[in-house]
């Protein structure tokens, strides 16, 4: 492969403040567990699979952590919101296969917290005929796997401006195997 790419995800300290979407709260607190559920809304979110009734900004509530970071984690794989500088440095630099979206997020004491934004994945590791060489900066192998996958640009971007918050490991063969025969980029 002589591209590299990356495994992307939020750190996941636990002292990392930590919220939870409104409307998953709800389902789990009105016992709806159905697969159509609102109880699937984080993975829905993070692969920009969310029904067309859900409305934004998306209300989030802090539930756990101290530590105010660069991300706030969902305690979900690959779920995290990021912060406005994540969110501009990405766009200010075309950072491709990604969209923010609006949230409200309220601390413990009931008031809001400016300043983060929902990550959402639109990139796909499929090849696509009108534009064969295009590879998104960010895609993913969902439903096959629950891994958010980035380029080596982001990866320079975020050494670059000394950004520390997201674990990034080299997808190959040591590391996983088994993501590897599913890059079909052209290389």
């Amino acid at each position: 492969m002589d591209n590299k790419y990356y495994s992307f995800d939020s750190k996941g300290y636990l002292v990392t403040l930590a919220a939870v979407p409104k409307i998953f709260r709800d389902a789990i607190n009105n016992q709806d567990f159905s697969e159509d559920g609102r109880k699937n809304i984080i993975k829905q979110l993070i692969w920009n699979e969310y029904p067309s009734s859900v409305s934004f900004p998306i209300v989030f509530y802090i539930e756990d952590g101290k530590k105010v970071r660069n991300t706030v984690e969902m305690r979900h794989t690959s779920a995290f919101l990021i912060s406005k500088e994540i969110k501009e440095l990405f766009e200010s630099n075309g950072i491709t296969g990604w969209k923010p979206y609006d949230i409200i997020l309220y601390r413990k004491d009931g008031s809001i917290m400016e300043g983060y934004y929902g990550f959402t994945v639109t990139g796909t590791n499929s090849v696509d005929p009108n534009n064969p060489d295009y590879i998104p900066d960010f895609f993913h192998f969902y439903p096959k796997y629950g891994h958010i996958v980035c380029t080596q640009r982001v990866v320079d971007l975020l050494k670059k401006h000394k950004i520390k918050d997201f674990e990034i490991m080299e997808i190959n063969e040591q590391n996983y195997p088994h993501l590897i025969e599913c890059i079909v980029f052209p290389k």
